[in-house]
């Protein structure tokens, strides 16, 4: 990843704006962080959670000193919804990359892991985008990035796997979001990453250290790798065959 959330989210608040009509209810409430505010709805969602989501908007810097923002947090069924009145469509896959991977933070870091379609609407609440996020599994810890392991890995083997990556220097140089996942053939390693040229021209290299990785930790059984977007569908993926020559 190239940028900070926070980066990115100060980045696209830009173009963020604050309703002109609010909408209440009996049982809506508001808190008030910086100069931002965030609507939830208390038949729905505890005061506990919203200070939580807020401390966390504020964290990266959607909530601030210098800028009017608003958001509304709801939970009319097992899935959370926060508003965010926003003034522009995600009109490049960039930047709809950009607000998964905000909806990723918000989710895990403000709420749990639970899933969450963060909607952008206009200054009325009117919806006009949806991002959602489903969790991509158990999050492990692993200096500035999100690690995670899917219910079909071992919390030993995930541990193990991360702990190698820790002192490999694999998380060094910024954050990345990355995945272990096991299946019948094998374990997959999924990784977000750009789908540039720049990319596809180091197969050669991923091939080496997914061998590499393969024998020290995995003994030597079949290891895949995947490149994926955010929500970690693939768009390159590297099988064990093409490097099992090697061992």
């Amino acid at each position: 990843m190239k940028s900070s959330v926070k980066t990115r989210m100060l980045l696209l608040l830009l173009v963020t704006l604050a309703p002109v009509i609010l909408m209440s209810c009996d049982h809506e409430e508001r808190l008030a962080f910086k100069k931002g505010e965030l609507f939830y709805d208390k038949k729905q969602v505890t005061e506990a959670t919203a200070k939580k989501l807020g401390d966390k908007m504020t964290a990266i810097g959607f909530f601030s000193d210098t800028k009017v923002s608003s958001e509304k947090l709801l939970k009319p069924d097992s899935v959370y919804q926060l508003q965010i009145v926003h003034a522009a469509e995600p009109s490049t896959k960039a930047t709809r990359d950009e607000w998964n991977e905000i909806a990723l933070a918000v989710s895990e870091d403000g709420l749990g892991g639970a899933p969450l379609d963060l909607i952008l609407t206009d200054t009325t609440w009117a919806p006009f985008n949806t991002v959602s996020y489903r969790s991509l599994g158990t999050l492990l810890p692993a200096k500035e990035s999100r690690y995670f392991y899917a219910p079909s890995v071992s919390s030993e083997m995930a541990t193990k796997f991360r702990d190698f990556l820790i002192t490999d220097g694999f998380f060094d140089g910024g954050e990345k979001i990355v995945r272990l996942e096991k299946n019948p053939s094998g374990y997959t390693f999924e990784m977000y990453a750009d789908s540039t040229e720049a990319n596809m021209n180091k197969k050669d290299a991923f091939q080496l250290e997914m061998s590499d990785w393969s024998k020290k930790v995995f003994g030597g059984g079949p290891l895949t790798l995947e490149l994926c977007d955010v929500q970690m569908h693939p768009f390159l993926t590297i099988p064990p065959s093409s490097y099992r020559a090697s061992k």
